[in-house]
């Protein structure tokens, strides 16, 4: 499988009509540009997906590796993983970090799921 940015703005559509990211005010999916590449690096370290918010411009960007991305579930757990992140944009201006706030809500995704916390 792999990713467009039409099918991330489907699974996230998907993603935001179940619990837990349903209760969250997350932003509409036009609100969000979802782009693909070859390869996604993060401080020069290949990952599954980036995201980035701009607080002046209010712009959401969920950058999804293409190489990384290779099944269903990948990419489910990419966007589910970056939307804890784009959660936490309301509150904080740590939305970047993977501390215990973070933790927190991948320990509940991850229960509701039935994913792996490892790599998470």
């Amino acid at each position: 499988m792999t990713p467009t940015p039409q099918m991330l703005e489907a699974i996230y559509v998907l993603i935001c009509q179940l619990p837990p990211v349903s209760e969250w005010k997350m932003p509409k999916s036009g609100e969000i540009k979802f782009d693909i590449a070859d390869k996604v690096f993060l401080n020069e370290q290949e990952c599954y997906a980036t995201y980035t918010f701009d607080a002046e411009k209010k712009t959401h960007e969920i950058l999804v590796s293409i190489s990384m991305n290779t099944s269903f579930e990948h990419i489910l757990t990419s966007l589910l993983h970056e939307c804890i992140h784009m959660r936490r944009t309301r509150r904080s201006n740590e939305w970047d970090l993977h501390d215990s706030t973070f933790k927190k809500y991948a320990k509940i995704i991850c229960k509701e799921y039935g994913l792996n916390r490892i790599g998470f």
